[in-house]
């Protein structure tokens, strides 16, 4: 994907309307066109909702599938209902309200800063190496604060069950403690294989990624001049089922992994040279959007990728540019600008 400018696409959803299917095929998707075309109002067919997808029969004979990147719902109790990483009380600590992954955040003590489990039961802890106290908590966040003379922890929790942690650094005197420099999240799994690459990147077998930082965190502290609070940030997040996802590559990290990973304005395309920016260059964007509800029988009659900006380079997202957008064959969860394809 190429631009003019630097700006931000987030993605939101990719419509589909495909041809009504032959009468052979007796099911919901024929009585559910059948009830459109008599009301003359769509109709939703419960049967095709995924925690990604929903399939609507249209009034016209057509039926209209809308499918986002990643999940948007999850079923409790059998319903559905949207994802949250609202935190609140359970056994052991803290769960977001509605996640496809499993997550545990700590209520303090000795036990692990987090536990991830994924849909199968496979499980990856975080661990940090001093006890945590009772954490302060607000929507999605908890802070842990004082984890260290002059340091907090924050820790916020996805709406796909994954976390955002930061290692938030005071003044100069916690800067130069050694035990904040040597600060690192120890893994332990269960059923799953811990792999880190030769850039950093880690993978607990095909269940959750833990991207290299951009800075290592002795180096960031090492810079002669520091403005506090200094700030070091990772993430952590469950892999997605395979058959859809994003991906971030950046010209200027080359082997930077950023699979599934958030980022604070939403993806980025076209040349990024923001001050400070440790990754200057240009900036691509890849969508892998999961279509299993599309089959054989039907005909896809037009497709519509929906995306907003969210914020620009010239500063006020005021001006209009060129976006390119190609077909291409999937994402890879190690995807990075120096494996992707060309544009």
């Amino acid at each position: 994907m190429t631009v003019a400018i630097g700006l931000i696409a987030v993605p939101q959803a990719a419509r589909a309307a495909t041809s009504a299917p032959k009468a052979s095929h007796p099911g919901p998707m024929l009585s559910a066109s059948l009830k459109a075309k008599a009301t003359g109002k769509p109709v939703a067919i419960p049967s095709r909702t995924t925690q990604t997808s929903t399939t609507m029969a249209l009034p016209n004979g057509k039926f209209e599938m809308t499918t986002s990147v990643m999940p948007v719902r999850v079923q409790q109790g059998g319903r559905w209902v949207p994802v949250s990483g609202t935190l609140h009380k359970v056994a052991g600590g803290y769960a977001p309200a509605a996640t496809p992954s499993g997550l545990v955040l700590s209520a303090g003590g000795r036990g692990p800063l987090a536990a991830m489990t994924a849909s199968d039961g496979r499980r990856l802890t975080l661990s940090v190496p001093f006890a945590l106290p009772a954490p302060v908590v607000s929507g999605a966040d908890v802070t842990y604060r004082n984890v260290l003379p002059g340091v907090d922890l924050q820790v916020t929790a996805t709406n796909q069950g994954g976390i955002a942690e930061s290692l938030v650094i005071k003044n100069a005197a916690a800067a130069k403690n050694p035990a904040v420099r040597g600060f690192r999240l120890t893994p332990r799994t269960s059923g799953l294989t811990l792999h880190t690459d030769a850039a950093g990147n880690m993978t607990a077998g095909s269940a959750f990624l833990k991207p290299a930082p951009q800075v290592k965190l002795a180096k960031l502290l090492s810079a002669r001049k520091l403005t506090f609070p200094v700030i070091f940030a990772a993430v952590v997040n469950p892999a997605s089922s395979g058959t859809e996802g994003y991906v971030e590559t950046k010209q200027g990290c080359p082997t930077q992994t950023l699979y599934n990973v958030p980022q604070t304005n939403g993806l980025g395309i076209g040349y990024q040279n923001s001050p400070n920016s440790a990754c200057e260059g240009l900036y691509r964007s890849f969508y892998q959007i999961n279509t299993s509800n599309i089959n054989s029988s039907m005909v896809v009659s037009s497709a519509t990728l929906l995306t907003a900006e969210t914020f620009g380079s010239d500063l006020d997202c005021s001006h209009t540019w060129p976006v390119t957008l190609n077909w291409g064959v999937g994402g890879h969860p190690t995807l990075t600008e120096t494996t992707a394809p060309a544009s």
